[in-house]
Protein backbone atom coordinates (compact mmCIF):
# COMPACT_ATOMS: atom_id res chain seq x y z
CA UNK A 1 0.00 0.00 0.00
CA UNK A 2 2.73 2.52 0.62
CA UNK A 3 4.61 1.66 -2.19
CA UNK A 4 1.56 2.70 -4.31
CA UNK A 5 0.60 5.94 -2.93
CA UNK A 6 3.84 7.32 -3.56
CA UNK A 7 2.89 8.18 -6.69
CA UNK A 8 -0.57 9.32 -6.13
CA UNK A 9 -2.05 10.87 -8.84
CA UNK A 10 -2.10 14.81 -7.18
CA UNK A 11 -4.83 17.51 -6.60
CA UNK A 12 -3.48 20.92 -5.51
CA UNK A 13 -5.20 21.59 -2.00
CA UNK A 14 -5.87 25.16 -3.17
CA UNK A 15 -8.05 24.09 -5.65
CA UNK A 16 -10.14 22.21 -3.52
CA UNK A 17 -13.43 24.39 -1.91
CA UNK A 18 -13.24 25.01 1.99
CA UNK A 19 -13.66 22.28 4.26
CA UNK A 20 -12.88 19.64 1.61
CA UNK A 21 -9.51 17.27 1.76
CA UNK A 22 -7.85 15.36 -0.91
CA UNK A 23 -7.57 11.55 -0.09
CA UNK A 24 -5.79 9.13 -2.49
CA UNK A 25 -8.31 6.08 -2.31
CA UNK A 26 -6.33 3.81 -0.57
CA UNK A 27 -7.05 5.71 2.48
CA UNK A 28 -10.51 5.53 2.08
CA UNK A 29 -11.69 1.67 0.77
CA UNK A 30 -10.51 -1.58 1.05
CA UNK A 31 -11.07 -3.64 -2.71
CA UNK A 32 -11.41 -7.51 -3.36
CA UNK A 33 -11.69 -9.00 -6.12
CA UNK A 34 -15.09 -11.25 -7.00
CA UNK A 35 -15.95 -14.24 -7.15
CA UNK A 36 -16.68 -16.57 -10.16
CA UNK A 37 -20.27 -15.82 -11.07
CA UNK A 38 -22.91 -18.81 -10.14
CA UNK A 39 -23.45 -21.37 -12.18
CA UNK A 40 -27.28 -20.79 -12.90
CA UNK A 41 -28.20 -17.37 -13.90
CA UNK A 42 -31.42 -15.83 -15.22
CA UNK A 43 -31.65 -12.92 -17.83
CA UNK A 44 -34.26 -11.15 -15.33
CA UNK A 45 -35.21 -11.49 -11.85
CA UNK A 46 -37.35 -14.29 -10.33
CA UNK A 47 -38.61 -15.26 -6.93
CA UNK A 48 -35.59 -17.88 -7.21
CA UNK A 49 -33.79 -15.93 -8.79
CA UNK A 50 -33.84 -12.34 -7.04
CA UNK A 51 -30.29 -11.22 -6.99
CA UNK A 52 -28.69 -9.37 -9.64
CA UNK A 53 -25.29 -10.34 -10.25
CA UNK A 54 -22.41 -7.43 -11.35
CA UNK A 55 -19.49 -7.79 -13.51
CA UNK A 56 -17.58 -5.05 -14.46
CA UNK A 57 -20.26 -3.61 -17.29
CA UNK A 58 -23.31 -3.86 -15.04
CA UNK A 59 -25.37 -6.72 -14.46
CA UNK A 60 -24.98 -9.82 -15.95
CA UNK A 61 -27.84 -11.77 -14.97
CA UNK A 62 -29.80 -12.60 -11.57
CA UNK A 63 -28.63 -15.36 -9.24
CA UNK A 64 -30.15 -17.49 -6.14
CA UNK A 65 -27.10 -16.98 -4.53
CA UNK A 66 -25.67 -13.48 -2.76
CA UNK A 67 -22.53 -12.55 -1.58
CA UNK A 68 -22.91 -8.59 -0.38
CA UNK A 69 -24.85 -7.62 2.80
CA UNK A 70 -24.83 -4.27 2.47
CA UNK A 71 -24.91 -1.86 -0.55
CA UNK A 72 -21.36 -1.07 -2.30
CA UNK A 73 -19.22 0.14 -5.02
CA UNK A 74 -18.27 -1.54 -8.03
CA UNK A 75 -15.25 -1.16 -10.55
CA UNK A 76 -14.43 -3.09 -13.91
CA UNK A 77 -10.95 -4.50 -13.41
CA UNK A 78 -10.55 -6.48 -16.57
CA UNK A 79 -11.60 -5.75 -19.98
CA UNK A 80 -11.57 -2.91 -22.94
CA UNK A 81 -14.48 -1.14 -20.70
CA UNK A 82 -12.53 -1.59 -17.48
CA UNK A 83 -12.84 1.03 -14.74
CA UNK A 84 -16.47 1.16 -14.82
CA UNK A 85 -17.95 2.43 -11.64
CA UNK A 86 -21.32 1.04 -10.32
CA UNK A 87 -23.15 1.27 -6.96
CA UNK A 88 -24.61 -2.53 -6.26
CA UNK A 89 -27.79 -3.03 -3.60
CA UNK A 90 -27.52 -5.36 -0.53
CA UNK A 91 -27.62 -8.69 -1.51
CA UNK A 92 -25.70 -8.93 -5.10
CA UNK A 93 -22.85 -10.91 -6.43
CA UNK A 94 -19.84 -9.63 -8.14
CA UNK A 95 -18.29 -11.62 -10.34
CA UNK A 96 -14.66 -12.24 -10.37
CA UNK A 97 -13.41 -9.50 -13.46
CA UNK A 98 -14.76 -7.01 -10.89
CA UNK A 99 -13.33 -5.30 -7.82
CA UNK A 100 -15.71 -3.90 -4.73
CA UNK A 101 -15.12 -1.96 -1.94
CA UNK A 102 -15.38 -4.41 1.08
CA UNK A 103 -14.72 -2.36 3.98
CA UNK A 104 -14.82 1.77 4.02
CA UNK A 105 -11.92 3.48 6.09
CA UNK A 106 -14.05 6.80 6.96
CA UNK A 107 -17.86 7.49 7.00
CA UNK A 108 -18.58 8.59 3.15
CA UNK A 109 -21.72 9.01 1.21
CA UNK A 110 -21.96 5.52 -1.19
CA UNK A 111 -23.18 7.22 -3.86
CA UNK A 112 -20.82 10.51 -3.49
CA UNK A 113 -17.95 8.43 -3.73
CA UNK A 114 -18.95 6.34 -6.67
CA UNK A 115 -19.63 9.52 -8.90
CA UNK A 116 -16.42 11.00 -7.59
CA UNK A 117 -14.60 7.98 -8.80
CA UNK A 118 -16.40 7.60 -12.01
CA UNK A 119 -14.86 11.38 -13.19
CA UNK A 120 -11.72 9.94 -12.80
CA UNK A 121 -11.80 7.93 -16.32
CA UNK A 122 -9.93 4.76 -14.55
CA UNK A 123 -10.07 3.05 -17.98
CA UNK A 124 -7.31 5.85 -19.49
CA UNK A 125 -5.04 4.38 -16.88
CA UNK A 126 -5.44 0.56 -17.61
CA UNK A 127 -2.45 -1.63 -18.07
CA UNK A 128 -2.28 -3.12 -21.69
CA UNK A 129 -1.68 -7.03 -21.85
CA UNK A 130 -3.62 -9.68 -23.33
CA UNK A 131 -6.22 -8.37 -21.37
CA UNK A 132 -6.34 -5.00 -20.59
CA UNK A 133 -6.31 -4.72 -16.65
CA UNK A 134 -7.24 -1.78 -13.69
CA UNK A 135 -5.22 -2.85 -10.30
CA UNK A 136 -5.90 -2.06 -6.86
CA UNK A 137 -2.52 -0.09 -6.75
CA UNK A 138 -3.87 1.85 -9.48
CA UNK A 139 -7.01 2.46 -7.78
CA UNK A 140 -5.56 2.97 -4.53
CA UNK A 141 -3.12 5.88 -5.63
CA UNK A 142 -6.05 8.32 -7.53
CA UNK A 143 -7.19 10.91 -5.46
CA UNK A 144 -10.36 12.74 -5.12
CA UNK A 145 -11.76 15.96 -3.07
CA UNK A 146 -13.68 15.27 -0.70
CA UNK A 147 -16.55 17.46 1.59
CA UNK A 148 -17.65 16.98 5.10
CA UNK A 149 -20.67 14.13 5.34
CA UNK A 150 -23.91 16.35 5.10
CA UNK A 151 -21.86 18.27 1.53
CA UNK A 152 -21.58 14.51 0.12
CA UNK A 153 -25.33 13.64 0.67
CA UNK A 154 -26.37 16.99 -0.61
CA UNK A 155 -24.40 16.60 -3.77
CA UNK A 156 -25.26 13.27 -4.31
CA UNK A 157 -28.91 13.66 -4.20
CA UNK A 158 -28.86 16.24 -7.00
CA UNK A 159 -26.45 14.03 -8.84
CA UNK A 160 -28.89 10.81 -8.69
CA UNK A 161 -31.92 13.36 -9.47
CA UNK A 162 -29.84 14.80 -13.03
CA UNK A 163 -29.05 10.66 -13.45
CA UNK A 164 -32.70 9.11 -12.92
CA UNK A 165 -34.01 12.19 -15.60
CA UNK A 166 -30.94 11.22 -18.00
CA UNK A 167 -32.34 7.17 -17.73
CA UNK A 168 -35.91 8.45 -17.89
CA UNK A 169 -35.03 10.63 -21.15
CA UNK A 170 -33.15 7.35 -22.69
CA UNK A 171 -36.40 5.18 -21.93
CA UNK A 172 -38.31 7.29 -24.09
CA UNK A 173 -36.07 8.09 -26.62
CA UNK A 174 -35.61 4.27 -26.82
CA UNK A 175 -39.67 3.55 -27.00
CA UNK A 176 -39.79 6.24 -29.73
CA UNK A 177 -37.13 4.09 -31.76
CA UNK A 178 -38.95 1.30 -31.14
CA UNK A 179 -42.23 3.23 -32.40
CA UNK A 180 -40.53 4.45 -35.31
CA UNK A 181 -39.50 1.27 -36.22
CA UNK A 182 -43.01 -0.35 -35.96
CA UNK A 183 -44.53 2.48 -37.49
CA UNK A 184 -41.88 2.20 -40.44
CA UNK A 185 -42.76 -1.79 -41.17
CA UNK A 186 -46.57 -1.00 -41.12
CA UNK A 187 -46.29 1.71 -43.66
CA UNK A 188 -43.42 -0.08 -46.01
CA UNK A 189 -45.78 -3.14 -46.63
CA UNK A 190 -49.21 -1.58 -45.94
CA UNK A 191 -49.13 2.30 -47.05
CA UNK A 192 -50.70 5.04 -44.73
CA UNK A 193 -53.63 3.02 -43.56
CA UNK A 194 -54.76 2.23 -39.97
CA UNK A 195 -53.63 -0.88 -38.31
CA UNK A 196 -57.56 -2.16 -38.38
CA UNK A 197 -57.23 -1.12 -41.95
CA UNK A 198 -54.33 -3.20 -42.76
CA UNK A 199 -55.83 -6.43 -44.08
CA UNK A 200 -57.95 -5.39 -46.24
CA UNK A 201 -54.78 -3.96 -48.28
CA UNK A 202 -53.56 -6.63 -51.05
CA UNK A 203 -50.33 -7.16 -51.12
CA UNK A 204 -47.52 -8.65 -53.81
CA UNK A 205 -44.89 -10.64 -52.67
CA UNK A 206 -41.74 -9.66 -54.09
CA UNK A 207 -38.23 -10.69 -53.72
CA UNK A 208 -38.00 -7.74 -51.37
CA UNK A 209 -41.27 -8.60 -49.37
CA UNK A 210 -44.68 -7.46 -49.45
CA UNK A 211 -46.12 -4.18 -50.10
CA UNK A 212 -49.43 -3.03 -51.33
CA UNK A 213 -50.05 -4.57 -54.92
CA UNK A 214 -51.17 -0.99 -56.70
CA UNK A 215 -47.03 0.46 -55.81
CA UNK A 216 -44.50 0.23 -58.35
CA UNK A 217 -41.54 -1.60 -58.24
CA UNK A 218 -38.07 -0.03 -59.60
CA UNK A 219 -34.22 -0.37 -59.30
CA UNK A 220 -32.63 1.91 -57.95
CA UNK A 221 -30.47 3.22 -60.14
CA UNK A 222 -33.38 3.53 -62.09
CA UNK A 223 -34.89 5.96 -59.54
CA UNK A 224 -31.99 7.85 -58.34
CA UNK A 225 -28.85 9.44 -59.83
CA UNK A 226 -25.35 10.25 -57.73
CA UNK A 227 -23.09 12.90 -58.28
CA UNK A 228 -20.19 12.45 -60.44
CA UNK A 229 -17.11 14.16 -60.59
CA UNK A 230 -15.30 16.31 -58.03
CA UNK A 231 -14.33 19.56 -56.71
CA UNK A 232 -11.35 21.00 -55.21
CA UNK A 233 -12.08 22.17 -51.52
CA UNK A 234 -8.98 24.63 -51.61
CA UNK A 235 -10.31 27.18 -54.15
CA UNK A 236 -13.64 29.20 -53.71
CA UNK A 237 -16.20 28.83 -53.78
CA UNK A 238 -15.61 25.34 -52.25
CA UNK A 239 -13.30 26.28 -49.64
CA UNK A 240 -16.05 28.15 -48.07
CA UNK A 241 -18.39 25.28 -47.89
CA UNK A 242 -18.98 23.31 -44.90
CA UNK A 243 -17.86 20.02 -45.01
CA UNK A 244 -19.87 17.07 -44.06
CA UNK A 245 -18.20 13.24 -43.34
CA UNK A 246 -19.68 10.44 -41.64
CA UNK A 247 -18.78 11.63 -38.35
CA UNK A 248 -20.45 14.80 -38.52
CA UNK A 249 -23.60 12.50 -39.14
CA UNK A 250 -25.61 11.10 -36.08
CA UNK A 251 -26.24 7.57 -36.41
CA UNK A 252 -29.87 6.28 -37.11
CA UNK A 253 -31.52 10.06 -37.23
CA UNK A 254 -29.59 11.89 -39.49
CA UNK A 255 -28.91 14.89 -38.27
CA UNK A 256 -25.65 16.70 -39.16
CA UNK A 257 -23.59 17.27 -36.14
CA UNK A 258 -21.09 20.35 -36.04
CA UNK A 259 -19.81 20.48 -39.95
CA UNK A 260 -16.40 22.86 -40.27
CA UNK A 261 -15.83 25.15 -43.91
CA UNK A 262 -13.31 23.06 -46.01
CA UNK A 263 -10.61 25.92 -44.91
CA UNK A 264 -11.01 25.50 -41.45
CA UNK A 265 -10.13 21.61 -41.80
CA UNK A 266 -7.41 22.04 -44.13
CA UNK A 267 -8.82 19.59 -46.73
CA UNK A 268 -6.64 19.03 -49.83
CA UNK A 269 -8.49 15.86 -51.32
CA UNK A 270 -10.95 16.02 -53.69
CA UNK A 271 -15.19 16.01 -52.72
CA UNK A 272 -18.64 15.81 -53.74
CA UNK A 273 -21.14 18.38 -54.03
CA UNK A 274 -24.41 18.22 -53.03
CA UNK A 275 -27.54 20.91 -52.59
CA UNK A 276 -30.70 20.98 -50.64
CA UNK A 277 -32.06 18.71 -52.98
CA UNK A 278 -29.90 15.61 -52.07
CA UNK A 279 -29.20 12.88 -49.39
CA UNK A 280 -25.76 12.35 -48.26
CA UNK A 281 -25.71 9.26 -47.30
CA UNK A 282 -22.49 7.06 -45.56
CA UNK A 283 -20.98 4.08 -47.77
CA UNK A 284 -18.47 3.57 -44.79
CA UNK A 285 -19.77 0.53 -42.25
CA UNK A 286 -23.63 1.00 -43.91
CA UNK A 287 -24.95 -0.53 -40.62
CA UNK A 288 -24.79 2.63 -39.18
CA UNK A 289 -27.11 3.98 -40.86
CA UNK A 290 -25.82 7.22 -41.47
CA UNK A 291 -28.01 9.56 -43.77
CA UNK A 292 -28.75 13.25 -43.84
CA UNK A 293 -31.47 15.13 -46.21
CA UNK A 294 -29.51 18.75 -45.90
CA UNK A 295 -30.75 22.20 -46.22
CA UNK A 296 -27.58 23.97 -47.41
CA UNK A 297 -25.18 24.08 -50.20
CA UNK A 298 -22.05 21.49 -48.70
CA UNK A 299 -19.31 19.20 -49.77
CA UNK A 300 -18.98 16.01 -48.73
CA UNK A 301 -15.95 13.36 -48.09
CA UNK A 302 -15.73 10.89 -50.80
CA UNK A 303 -16.73 8.35 -48.45
CA UNK A 304 -20.50 9.36 -48.90
CA UNK A 305 -22.74 9.44 -51.95
CA UNK A 306 -24.50 12.61 -52.59
CA UNK A 307 -27.83 10.83 -53.89
CA UNK A 308 -31.01 12.58 -56.00
CA UNK A 309 -34.65 11.28 -56.55
CA UNK A 310 -35.66 11.55 -59.79
CA UNK A 311 -38.85 12.85 -60.98
CA UNK A 312 -41.61 10.86 -59.21
CA UNK A 313 -40.08 9.68 -55.79
CA UNK A 314 -40.27 11.99 -53.29
CA UNK A 315 -36.59 12.70 -51.37
CA UNK A 316 -37.98 12.15 -47.98
CA UNK A 317 -39.90 9.08 -48.94
CA UNK A 318 -36.08 7.89 -50.30
CA UNK A 319 -34.62 8.83 -47.19
CA UNK A 320 -37.20 7.04 -45.14
CA UNK A 321 -36.42 4.16 -47.51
Amino acid sequence: MAESLESCDRIDPLSLPNGWRAVPLGNLLRLTSGLSRPAKLTNNPTQHCPFPVYGGNGVLGYSAEYMTSEPTLVIGRVGEKCGCVHTVPAKSWISDNALYAKEFLQRVELDFIAFAVSQLDLNRLKRKSSQPLVTQGIIYSQVIGIPGLEEQRAIAHVLRTVQRAKEATEKVIAATRQLKASLMRHLFTFGPVRVEEAERVALEETDIGSFPAHWSLFRFGDVVTTTSGQVDPKIEPYSSMPHVGPENIEEGTGRILNPKLARELGLISGKYLFGPADIIYSKIRPYLRKAALPSFVGICSADMYPLKAKDGLVREFLFCG
